[in-house]
């Protein structure tokens, strides 16, 4: 006889909602949910994993055991592994009710954070986690507008998409609409969402927090871009271009870009700019400004280029040697990126009555370890 466990396992097997909500008791809550709560999340979970390229349609599964001393091991450590075509991999803990004879139930189903496989499975890329809102668990203590505030940010998140639909949009559009759902914006924290909890006005948390990001790159660039327009392609001394493209890189730096590279990604479409932010927030404008920053920094990286093999301040064995040594990828982001960087070793070098030649990043090839970060 095949026990519930075993049935429910395939339905996560086979992404089958339907026979699941047939195996599942009304009388119980899963993840702290309702049933239908909680299979309104499986069911997102799934297509989720169908939408990848590749699709999954069938998991693999791995048995194994949840490790984590924090959990209620009373209740058991059946936990399992499910690995999606692409790789992606979700850890699930089951929890049964077992009563003496009579046939033992799955009474709970949540996310396990400390897996073990029974035996190796294969390699991983990335965890998925099954969420269900927290808007909808018994145990949340509900804010007391939060209809309202619920309600006005589904709304703000419609009007955004229904603005950015068809057409291309203007900065100034943006702008406008962050100004008007500023108040929402602080009223349900002022921040992100911290992703270990979900709730249901989080995507307009997101997107407030993504678009007011970008308004203030453009912000703190402003100056920059005036200043460069004013040059109108009149060069400038070294040592002046030189502490211009060292504040550029320490503004950008600090806020902007890391190792990673850029907060978002900008492609011309021909007719307009495609720009998406933290993957998640996309937007098309024709704006001019978005030309001009473009610009603008398309003349900083070549700059920068030049400054950087100009002062670049090891030698190929002394590179060598770091690669060897490097233990982040920031550290070695440093090396092959920032002036700044090579500047403060100059510096230091210097107080010490040493001068290192210049010019020794021109016959370097580090384009190799730029795979490396």
């Amino acid at each position: 006889m095949i026990s519930h466990l075993d049935q429910v396992l395939d339905c996560f097997v086979r992404m089958d909602v339907e026979r699941l909500e047939l195996l599942l008791s009304d009388q119980f809550t899963y993840s702290d949910v309702s049933k239908e709560k909680f299979l309104e999340a499986v069911d997102i979970f799934f297509q989720d994993y169908r939408n990848e390229d590749p699709p999954t349609f069938q998991f693999q599964i791995f048995p194994g055991a949840c490790c984590n001393k924090s959990c209620d091991l009373h209740l058991g450590t059946t936990a399992y592994r499910f690995i999606g075509a692409s790789d992606i991999y979700t850890d699930i803990r089951f929890i049964l009710e077992e009563k003496v004879g009579e046939e033992s139930v799955v009474k709970d189903i949540y996310n396990c954070n400390q897996l073990i496989t029974n035996e190796i499975s294969p390699e991983v890329q990335m965890q998925r986690i099954l969420w269900v809102f927290e808007d909808d668990k018994i145990t949340t203590q509900l804010p007391p507008n939060y209809a309202l505030q619920l309600s006005q940010a589904l709304s703000a998140e419609s009007s955004w998409k229904m603005k950015t639909k068809d057409f291309p949009i203007q900065i100034a559009d943006v702008r406008s609409w962050l100004a008007v759902h500023e108040n929402l914006f602080h009223d349900l924290g002022g921040h992100p969402p911290s992703y270990e909890i979900i709730w249901k006005w989080d995507r307009f948390l997101v997107l407030y927090s993504n678009l007011k990001k970008f308004v203030q790159f453009l912000d703190d660039l402003d100056p920059h871009l005036q200043k460069f327009s004013d040059l109108k392609g009149r060069g400038l001394p070294e040592s002046e271009l030189l502490r211009w493209i060292v504040e550029l890189e320490k503004l950008l730096e600090k806020k902007y870009s890391k190792v990673y590279g850029w907060f978002y990604e900008l492609k011309n479409l021909g007719f307009a700019w495609h720009i998406t932010i933290y993957i998640s927030t996309r937007f098309q404008t024709e704006d001019q400004l978005i030309t001009d920053l473009q610009a603008f920094l398309s003349w900083f990286e070549k700059e920068r280029k030049k400054l950087f093999d100009h002062y670049f301040s090891m030698t190929s064995g002394e590179v060598d040697q770091f690669m060897d040594q490097a233990k982040h990828p920031y550290e070695i982001y440093r090396v092959i990126t920032l002036v700044s960087y090579h500047l403060a070793i100059r510096e230091r070098f210097k107080k010490q009555g040493v001068y290192i030649p210049f010019n020794l990043g021109k016959d370097l090839d580090l384009e190799q370890y730029r795979l490396i970060v």
